[in-house]
């Protein structure tokens, strides 16, 4: 199949390789599988150059529901100089990019080709593959593994159950989140500790040693140079304050080199790649042996979780105290030669053991048995460590004190406290640049040099700052560089309520990220706003409550920018204020209303009057068409409903013609949506051509700010698309309006068009009958997708009630239907000549999902396969859609593909759609929806349960027997079902772990087992 999407949505698997035991072995907080998915022959087989403009030539989503996080494995990564891949999380846009020779492992630049991306801290990722085309001798990449996190709630559960995971606990568990220390020496020293997400799934404590961006963990966590450079070091990981859920902004850093480890001492030295150490400051080793009654505290991760501090215990008169020095060895630790009454947990391997009175570091914990303890003390390390120890690593250096980073004291040259202060960089920019970054802000008051990137003009006034991301001038930073830009000292204790608003532009496809921070002490910063990647070719207005820093007298703000991957990363701020938000209450919020509409559903295709309004502040208007645009290889040749269309034709030679990189919006009248009880709003879409540039649609409730709700740029290909957004989240809203707006791209080869628009409740367009009537395709147009199959054939036969299809196809009917967790979908199947994937799904895009799709018939490993099963004659289906997704949907999708040939055919029949039941009383839907998980293709379904089955297939009136982690516990229940969901025997697991399969026919089933704490599925065979 042409879009082979690869999505394992995954059973929540726990079992007890959960490690705690007397340490030397770390903490699993996830799950690796093998996968087989290749870039190598899209890459290496694209079909044309593609004139000096990236393409995407590859792409692959990664879900598994409520994981914490995703990280996948590349083996020979191998791409053209230019050429990039990007991981992008689908809910935060968070994003990791490799290029080139694969990933950087040092600040030599040096890079390898085997290697663990960093994490992306959400369930769902997408791999896109960026190319010009031009790849020689170059390969692409291999994705071997891919990692999902447990979430927080999953690993308390098991830790729960974990005895030995106890005894790390002296008495009750007295560690504190660190936010609870704040304003000690102990919380600023602990900002030197961080999390460690070692390779795919294990979780670790470290800490910075010295000052030149060393760090130490134990050599059971990192052992070696692959270890290092497949960990995630998170530093400020852990929570704002002392209670409450809110967390404060983590850094992640990535790379390194180890430079020295002992498996005896049970430490490793890494060199990070980058030295964090002027954020996060460091620790040093104690140069005197430690002794017995020496009150101690330490800053670690347990569990993988945020960071926590323990300080005082329920033994030692209420304090953490070293217990033992010398031979301390314990049955579980021989090599033990320190022991302390402090608790620790699971995932704390690693952290420092500090000196309450000196801040200095008198061991590096690795063992979890109250007392708990370590192999390596403070005085055997610095021997080891030798001449390897990094600057400052002892004592704090030369210098007795011992704060190796004492704070500085801040310094206001001027004190600003008369409001409202304004600064729109006029005059005097009134801001400074900091010195130890990587250049500066510049001052500019038209467009920056670069096309396709950064404003053309201020926002207020005349003069903004903004940063170059190109390096071939003076004042030029260059790609992925950092500059500051610090303002002078607030006096806010005067005020009553304060407010820091801005403007910002971030316009450019490969943008960077800018934070907003503020401090108090002019050591301490914290980001009080940030945005990252392309926001539109428009200025943008922030604002932001500070009314938490009323009262504090010596307040500073500033600007950090970091540039993106290439020269298309310029960004800009402008109109600073800080104020009262009663001193500028700003324009009126109420939007102007000409028109309401409130009648749905809501249409407009551009054929008599179009209804919406040109802006007039922008460079151009949207154009009305009825035939192809003037430009060739660029724009439709026809409108996708009705005659007329709109567009914006990026040439210059004619009337109306607005040229390259320039912006047009086109606006709705308002919608009053407070009687809808759902709404969705479609249209379609057309962006063709080499050039294309950009097109968004965004939504205002008050008139004023825009908040873009899809975007899209590129060449999508020569065919209208379609879109569906979900606009319930709006239904209470009376003058809500949504416009486009396109920018087109640096050619003439960008025209893009829009039309038939649609706003409407998704019941109001046909869909199937709550009756559970059986669907008449001669009510609906039976549709190829312009991307895919669409050379096999169709016939509507039965009087509607039968669709069929032969050879290479895939085909939809326009459904516009909400998918709850109820929806079932009914069907009949039959085939006669089998091709690659035979099945049926939702969709609501082009992206043709593989997650969406049940297949039941085919040779291809693709989408969701429990319901794979069929042979030959009728099948009835009856498949709980809710179960694997939900959502508003535009399509129902019937496949019938085979790439590799032609023949094949799928005939559907007395297709129903319908929520919780119909008439069948024989059938208990309801254990269908009790069914735990969604089986992809491309899934190891070895690696994806706690347990296995043998022999698989096995024989009828055989026994099954049952291996694995949930068997050990003895209370186990089990129930199989057929694949009409349907309880054929349920039980006890007997002591013998093995099922009796009698009065069982031949077919495929689905095994259950539970047992309190998981819940697991897996298919088997009866032959």
């Amino acid at each position: 199949m042409k879009k082979n999407f690869f999505i394992m949505a995954v059973f929540a698997i726990f079992f007890l390789s959960f490690f705690s035991l007397h340490g030397q072995k770390v903490l699993k907080i996830g799950e690796e599988f093998d996968t087989q998915i290749s870039s190598r022959s899209t890459y290496r087989n694209q079909k044309s150059k593609f004139n000096h403009q990236f393409n995407v030539v590859f792409k692959e989503q990664f879900v598994s529901k409520n994981a914490a996080y995703v990280k996948l494995f590349f083996e020979d990564f191998d791409l053209a100089p230019e050429d990039y891949v990007k991981i992008i999380g689908k809910k935060t846009n968070e994003t990791l990019i490799y290029g080139g020779a694969g990933k950087v492992i040092n600040e030599k630049g040096e890079t390898i080709r085997n290697f663990w991306s960093g994490a992306i801290f959400e369930e769902a990722v997408e791999v896109i593959l960026y190319s010009k085309g031009n790849v020689n001798s170059h390969t692409g990449f291999s994705i071997s593994k891919v990692a999902y996190g447990f979430s927080p709630e999953k690993i308390n559960k098991i830790f729960a159950q974990e005895e030995s995971q106890q005894r790390a606990v002296c008495g009750t568990n007295d560690r504190e989140r660190i936010a609870c220390y704040k304003g000690t020496k102990m919380f600023e020293k602990s900002k030197a500790v961080c999390r460690m997400l070692v390779g795919g799934i294990s979780a670790c404590t470290g800490w910075l040693l010295g000052s030149d961006g060393h760090l130490m963990t134990n050599n059971h966590c990192i052992s070696s140079d692959t270890g290092a450079n497949g960990t995630d070091f998170i530093f400020n990981y852990q929570y704002e304050n002392c209670t409450g859920s809110t967390s404060a902004k983590q850094k992640i850093y990535r790379g390194g080199t180890v430079v020295k480890t002992n498996k005896d001492l049970d430490y490793t030295l890494v060199k990070l790649k980058d030295n964090p150490t002027t954020d996060f400051g460091y620790l040093s080793l104690s140069p005197n042996k430690p002794t017995v009654g020496d009150r101690i505290y330490i800053p670690q991760h347990p569990r993988g979780a945020r960071k926590e501090i323990s300080v005082n215990s329920d033994t030692d008169n209420g304090f953490a105290v070293v217990e033992c020095v010398g031979d301390c060895a314990t049955p579980n630790a021989p090599l033990k030669s320190i022991r302390y009454n402090a608790d620790t947990q699971g995932g704390s391997s690693g952290s420092p053991v500090i000196d309450y009175n000196t801040n200095l570091v008198i061991a590096i914990h690795n063992t979890g048995e109250c007392p708990n303890g370590s192999y390596g003390r403070c005085d055997q390390l610095i021997v080891d460590i030798g001449m390897d120890m990094p600057t400052n690593g002892i004592g704090g250096g030369s210098n007795p004190d011992p704060d190796p980073d004492p704070d500085p004291t801040p310094i206001c040259n001027s004190v600003i406290n008369t409001f409202p202060y304004s600064e729109g960089f006029e005059i005097n920019d009134g801001w400074t640049q900091i010195t130890n970054d990587d250049g500066n802000w510049l001052r500019n008051s038209s467009g920056t040099p670069s096309s396709s990137t950064g404003p053309r003009s201020s926002n207020e006034g005349n003069f903004y700052m903004y940063l170059e991301a190109s390096t071939s001038g003076t004042g030029q930073i260059g790609s992925n560089a950092t500059a500051i830009l610090e303002s002078s000292c607030f006096d806010l204790s005067g005020m009553t309520t304060a407010e820091f608003s801005f403007d910002y532009h971030m316009y450019g496809s490969r943008m960077g990220s800018l934070s907003a921070e503020v401090s108090i002490d002019g050591v301490n910063w914290t980001a009080i706003w940030n945005a990252s990647g392309d926001q539109g070719n428009q200025w943008n207005s922030v604002a932001i409550d500070l009314n938490a820093y009323l009262g504090e007298t010596q307040v500073k703000f500033r600007f950090v920018g970091v540039t993106g991957s290439t020269y298309l990363s310029d960004m800009a701020i402008d109109n600073i204020l800080v104020q009262s938000p009663t001193d500028n209450p700003g324009p009126d919020p109420e939007p102007s209303c000409n028109t309401v509409v409130n009648s749905f559903p809501y249409s407009e295709s551009f054929e008599t009057n179009d209804s919406w309004t040109q802006v007039d502040t922008d460079e151009g208007n949207w154009l009305r068409d009825a035939s192809g645009t003037p430009s060739s290889n660029t724009g439709p040749n026809s409108a996708t409903n009705g005659t007329y269309y709109m567009y914006l034709e990026a040439s210059t030679s004619g009337t109306g013609q607005i040229g390259s990189n320039a912006t047009a919006i086109l606006e709705s009248p308002c919608f009053n949506l407070s009687e809808m009880t759902s709404a969705v709003f479609t249209f379609d879409n057309h962006m063709y051509g080499t050039g294309m540039g950009n097109l968004e649609l965004q939504l205002t409730i008050d008139g004023v700010n825009w908040t873009t709700i899809w975007s899209m740029s590129g060449n999508q290909g020569n065919q209208w698309n379609s879109v569906t957004v979900n606009l319930d989240a709006y239904l209470e809203e009376t003058q809500l309006k949504l416009r486009f707006v396109g920018t087109t791209g640096g050619t003439y080869l960008s025209d893009m068009a829009i039309d038939n628009i649609m706003l409407f409740t998704p019941s109001s367009n046909p869909d199937p009958s709550p009756n559970c009537d059986i669907l008449n395709f001669n009510d609906f147009s039976i549709s190829s997708f312009a991307d895919q199959d669409s050379s096999g054939d169709y016939s509507v036969v039965n009087n509607g009630s039968t669709l069929e299809l032969s050879n290479n196809t895939w085909k939809f009917i326009d459904m516009y239907y909400t998918v709850t967790s109820n929806t079932v979908i009914e069907f009949e199947f039959s085939s006669s000549s089998q091709g690659e994937i035979h099945g049926v799904g939702f969709e609501n895009d082009n992206s043709l999902t593989s997650s969406r799709y049940f297949k039941v018939h085919g040779t291809q490993s693709y989408g969701i396969t429990n319901f794979d099963n069929y042979t030959s004659g009728t099948v009835s289906y009856i498949i709980p859609v809710g179960n694997s997704y939900t959502g508003s949907m535009s399509r129902l999708v019937f496949i019938n593909d085979n790439d590799a040939g032609s023949g094949n055919n799928s005939i559907f029949s007395n297709v129903r759609i319908y929520e919780g039941s119909c008439e069948n009383p024989t059938v208990q839907v309801a254990e269908v929806f009790n069914l735990e998980s969604t089986v992809l293709g491309h899934e190891n379904e070895e690696e994806v349960t706690s347990f296995i089955v043998a022999p698989n297939p096995v024989k009828k009136g055989g026994l099954l027997q049952i291996n694995g982690y949930l068997t050990q516990n003895k209370n186990a229940n089990y129930r199989i079902l057929n694949f009409l969901g349907q309880v054929v025997k349920k039980g006890k697991l007997p002591e013998s772990n093995s099922i009796t399969l009698d009065n069982l026919d031949l077919g495929v089933y689905i095994l259950h087992l539970e047992n309190g704490i998981y819940n697991e599925s897996k298919r088997f065979i009866i032959e």
